[in-house]
This record gives C-alpha cells, sequence and structure tokens, in this order.
C-alpha cells in the first residue's frame, strides 16, 4: 500500500486555517493518522517545484495573491522537518500534483494500491473518502498518452465528468463568466437575506425564552431576557432542539431547583443538563 500525500496543499491549508498553530506538527500527525488509517507501507510526502505550466501559460495562477513571508520559510523548513515521517519527493518542474498522478500510475502498472491525499482540485476531500484518479490532460481518445507530463490528478467524479474533453479547452466566453458571477452574486445576496431572517427569528426565540425564564421567576413580566453567555448556550440548543422542547427543560429545572444562594445559576446549570439529555436521546433514537 503506498500513501502519497500533496504535503505543499496540506501545509498550505493547515497555514491559513490554524494561524498560530504549529504547522508542521499538525501536518506530522495528518501524516501519521492517514498512514495508519489506510495500513500504508509507503508514505510518499510530496512538494511542488515551479511548474513548467508557468512558460506555457503566462496567466497560470496569475489571480493568486503572493505567499507570505511566514509561508515561504516554513515551506523550506518542512521538507527537512518530515523527512523523518515520509518519504520526500519533487521533481524541477513540476508540482505536487504531478507527482501524486506519477505514483498513481506508477503504483497501477506494478499492480499496487496508491492512496491519494490531497485538498487541491477535489475540494478538500482526502481519501479513502473519496477516490483520485489520473486524469489526461489531452485525452486518450485524441491521442494523449500515459506520460507524467500529460497526467494530473482528479477525483472520480470530475475525471468520469470531464470524459473526453481535453483539460486545456476554454469553454465559457468571459460574457458567460460575466453572467455566472453575476448569478452567483445574486445568490449570495439571497442566501445573506435569508441568513439574516432566519437570525432574527432565532434572536426572537431566545429573548421569548428569556422572558419565559424570568417571568417564572419576577413579579415584573417580560422585562428581563437571557444574557450573553446564556444566549450562547441557547443558540446551540435550539439547533436541536425545538422551542417548545426548551421550555419543558426551562419547566423542569425550575421545578426541580429550590430556592437559595445563586439559585438563578444552579437552576440554568441543571436546565442546560437537563437539555442535552435531550439531544443525547434523540441521538440514540435516530440511531436505533
Amino acid at each position: 500500500m503506498i500513501l502519497a500525500i500533496d504535503a505543499t496543499n496540506w501545509l498550505h491549508a493547515i497555514y491559513h486555517a490554524q494561524q498560530g498553530i504549529d504547522v508542521l506538527i499538525t501536518v506530522k500527525n495528518r501524516i501519521a493518522a492517514m498512514t495508519a488509517r489506510v495500513q500504508a507501507d509507503t508514505v510518499l510526502a510530496c512538494f511542488d517545484r515551479r511548474s513548467f505550466r508557468y512558460d506555457l501559460f503566462p496567466a497560470y495562477k496569475a489571480n493568486r495573491p503572493p505567499k507570505p513571508a511566514s509561508l515561504n520559510d516554513m515551506l523550506r523548513d518542512a521538507e527537512e522537518a518530515l523527512f523523518s515521517h515520509a518519504d520526500l519527493v519533487w521533481q524541477s518542474g513540476y508540482e505536487a500534483d504531478d507527482c501524486l498522478a506519477t505514483a498513481a500510475y506508477v503504483g497501477y502498472q506494478r499492480g499496487e494500491r496508491v492512496v491519494l491525499a490531497s485538498g487541491d482540485k477535489d475540494r478538500g476531500r482526502t481519501p479513502p473518502d473519496v477516490v483520485l484518479e489520473p486524469d489526461h490532460i489531452i485525452p486518450r481518445c485524441e491521442g494523449g498518452k500515459d506520460h507524467r507530463d500529460n497526467l494530473v490528478t482528479a477525483c472520480f467524479d470530475c475525471n468520469r465528468g470531464n470524459a473526453g474533453v481535453s483539460l486545456e479547452c476554454v469553454p465559457e466566453t468571459i460574457s458567460e463568466k460575466i453572467t455566472q458571477t453575476q448569478e452567483r452574486a445574486a445568490q449570495l445576496k439571497a442566501l445573506d437575506r435569508l441568513i439574516r431572517n432566519e437570525r432574527a427569528r432565532e434572536n426572537k426565540k431566545i429573548r421569548d425564552l428569556g422572558f419565559y425564564w424570568f417571568n417564572r421567576i419576577c413579579s415584573e413580566q417580560n422585562k428581563w431576557s437571557f444574557g450573553t453567555a446564556r444566549v450562547r448556550s441557547i443558540r446551540l440548543f435550539l439547533k436541536s432542539l425545538s422551542e417548545a422542547e426548551i421550555r419543558d427543560a426551562i419547566d423542569i429545572a425550575l421545578d426541580k431547583v429550590s430556592a437559595g444562594l445563586n439559585w438563578d445559576d444552579k437552576a440554568f446549570r441543571y436546565f442546560c443538563g437537563v437539555c442535552w439529555k435531550m439531544i443525547h436521546e434523540s441521538q440514540q433514537q435516530g440511531d436505533s
């Protein structure tokens, strides 16, 4: 079993997702976990080198912002740091994707199983949850060869969906891209409006639940509601419980806890326990 990892992609992703975290230790842990998960005998950590595509296509990755200096420093240190965890693979003129495709092809020719781990092109999905395959830049039906210069990695769906269409084809005109961009902008605007409306409805539920809580323990009605800390808890419970179920939990807590020192805080903690019990019971019923 060969595990081939797009180490450059992993390093980039973790660097941007976990600022302040030791990226190299995180990558080492991920490599160890993936190795154990697929029971790999050989682990290849593949790294980018400047691609030949920059010379063929001047606009290749032209829209990407420059890398932060700290990221460049980390990438230089990564190869030495990961040396004891995997066999390092790179080739001048090629990217890690090309190395993954070569590993897949060579493993296929040798009859070995190769698991490819990459967040690139496959929208962050990693094996064994998704099957990655060598994809031909120039399709074989058009004379494309099984050579590493003509191979990239693609997930099963992308490779099958692309079929015999060359990866060098540009199917969309500028006007089509503009139209799609406008449509996406309209969809995002509608989604934002939907989210804000849903948030407003959720806030009203939380306010009403706060009124319900304090109306039971205060003489003044509909004056007091939950503070910030309790709002976070109620918002979390509303993801799994209905408003009626939360009202039932409030009744149980306030009926159970006796008045005394810090009575309100004790009652709310008891209420949280009741809510978690309801959630766990609901999950168990769903699993059965």
